[in-house]
């Protein structure tokens, strides 16, 4: 199927290898991100909707 689409479409080709080579760049670039990210915010990100939980929780036990 596929090289029936590279075939007939003038240029397929060249759209395929471009788009591998932005899916392959991007995630590249994501995981170069999470390994030199500051290991701090992700944590203090990764607690957030913890946070908000815990806090609901005790605003409402304090209100009872």
């Amino acid at each position: 199927m596929f090289k029936q689409f590279i075939d007939k479409i003038p240029g397929a080709d060249f759209f395929l290898v471009t788009s591998f080579l932005m899916f392959f760049l991007f995630f590249l670039l994501v995981g170069l991100y999470l390994i030199f990210a500051n290991k701090d915010s992700l944590r203090y990100m990764a607690n957030l909707p913890l946070q908000d939980v815990v806090e609901e929780q005790t605003s409402n036990k304090e209100v009872k």
